[in-house]
């Protein structure tokens, strides 16, 4: 029992001293903490010919501000209709019957700030990701102002998800209720993805936007500015786009085209900026070096869509969700005003790996993907571990799956060459293991039918060890950063120290 008891107290010291860290460590973040909003994002998208196993790749990084909570949860198919209405801003719509089950990673607060999910995939196996924030130049905004009370960007998933069978269903859907209820936000980009095909939808103004389908052999980099640019809105097989996009510019006097053709960049959004730019650049100067320049160029239109150098892998986007531009001559960790796509403030990213012929996977990660791991899930998982399914708090809470692994990169960014080393390289390895056991959790879940039980059965055991390594991490971490800042008072001083004090 004495034993017990000094064991016990080790523990409650242990995690006594790691909560008053966490809060020290983290506490800009909790003082910046509010309704939940994707400021800012990094989507990456890579068509089937253009990825290395011939799957559909796409994803988005959600960038914040100050903690930012989101858990996993499944929500179910149910015949009868209702009624929607997002708290936060008032907007309501009838919603039909028939809606089919989605697995979903909302927000906190969801009864004040509405869900904020970012990223879905139905049962169906339709993807959404949702939204990159971009943003209206002053005349297209005076030309089609936003709506208050219209669709924000907190209710797109709840609203799309349930009815949608196809990627293309899905811009035409919300483009529906775009065109009918308004929109609510800046501008947002949007990614429906399935088996065949991914489009991109961009919605620019209260009641305009274009979506294009992604070429199969092209990758596309979006980084908070619209990207789109020229499209031709008479090939409707690739372009979908509201009834008066090019009416409404032309009108306004600040259309960018020709006949057909419309430039909705140029025409919709504001000036180009370093913030958005020094991504796409480094981007395609990663991916198709042969045709992008080494010197960068804040005002150069860098394409939307690109042909890769080599053919890109699953790893290969989830680097470049980490990616601080190491080895560049913009290094953020040796420029720090340089904007990275592996930021501390990135809440979760999603990555849907569609392939052909077998089980879609959505793979994700809590916190900053820098100094964290990709997970593997199946599209009918229901039932997940207590720690990802717990509502999380605005303050912080080591019960919850989001702040173990938050806690555990926090740390680690604060020493990237050293503890952070550490960090990387292990789930650098865990990364690669759970990619390459890809084939065996394949076997299993198909072996099961595919069943619910099957998919939560296969991401408990993944889940569960990912949290057990970001646990030991942390406090290995911790202790070695307590331990460095208790080596003051040494037998060591020199008599000289004290003889320059009393002279």
């Amino acid at each position: 029992m004495k034993t017990f008891a000094k064991n016990s107290e080790k523990v409650y010291v242990r995690f006594a001293l790691g909560f008053l860290w966490c809060v020290f460590l983290l506490l800009p973040c909790i003082l910046l903490v509010g309704a939940d909003t994707a400021l800012a994002c990094t989507t990456i998208i890579v068509g089937k010919k253009a990825s290395a196993d011939g799957s559909i790749i796409f994803g988005r990084t959600a960038d914040t501000h100050g903690l930012s909570p989101v858990r996993f949860e499944y929500r179910e198919a149910r015949e009868s209709g209702g009624f929607f209405t997002d708290p936060s801003n008032g907007f309501s719509c009838p919603l039909p019957g028939n809606a089919c089950g989605y697995l979903t990673m909302p927000g906190i607060d969801i009864e004040t700030n509405g869900s904020w999910d970012e990223a879905t995939i139905n049962d169906y196996g339709v993807c959404i990701s949702a939204t990159e924030s971009i943003y209206t130049n002053e005349k297209a905004k005076a030309a089609d102002p936003f709506v208050d009370d219209g669709i924000g960007e907190q209710s797109i998933h709840a609203l799309i998800a349930p009815y949608i069978h196809t990627a293309r269903e899905g811009v035409e859907y919300l483009g529906k209720l775009i065109d009918r209820y308004g929109n609510a936000d800046a501008g947002n980009g949007v990614i429906f993805g399935d088996r065949d095909e991914v489009w991109y939808m961009e919605i620019y103004a209260g009641h305009q936007w274009a979506a294009v389908r992604i070429p199969d052999d092209c990758y596309v980099i979006a980084p908070n500015d619209g990207r789109i640019g020229k499209i031709d809105v008479s090939d409707t097989k690739n372009v979908i786009v509201s009834a008066h996009l090019v009416e409404l510019a032309k009108k306004g006097g600040f259309f960018v085209g020709s006949g057909n053709v419309i430039d909705t960049t140029r025409t919709y959004c504001t000036e180009l900026r370093n913030y958005s730019q020094i991504r796409a650049w480094e981007t395609q100067r990663r991916f198709s070096p042969s045709v992008t320049s080494e010197t960068y160029d804040v005002n150069t239109y860098y394409p939307f869509a690109l042909q890769p150098d080599q053919k890109i892998s699953l790893e290969d986007v989830m680097e470049l969700c980490r990616w601080r531009y190491e080895g560049t001559e913009y290094d953020v960790n040796e420029h720090p005003e340089v904007r990275a796509i592996g930021i501390n403030r990135t809440r979760q990213t999603s990555i849907f790996w569609l392939r052909p012929d077998k089980p879609e996977i959505m793979w994700n990660c809590f916190a900053n993907p820098e100094m964290s791991v990709f997970l593997p899930m199946y599209k009918n998982t229901k039932v997940f571990p207590e720690a990802y399914s717990l509502a999380p708090a605005k303050t912080y809470d080591e019960q919850t799956a989001y702040y173990r692994f938050l806690r555990t990169g926090i740390l680690a960014a604060d020493d990237r060459g050293g503890f952070g080393k550490k960090v990387r390289k292990s789930w650098k390895d865990t990364q690669k293991d759970l990619i390459e056991k890809t084939g065996d959790r394949d076997t299993d879940y198909i072996a099961n039918s595919c069943s619910d039980d099957a998919a939560a059965r296969i991401f408990d055991s993944v889940g569960t060890k990912a949290l057990e390594q970001a646990d030991q991490l942390y406090f290995e971490g911790m202790s070695d950063w307590l331990d460095a800042r208790m080596q003051d008072g040494g037998s060591d001083s020199p008599d000289a120290a004290y003889e320059n004090i009393t002279n």
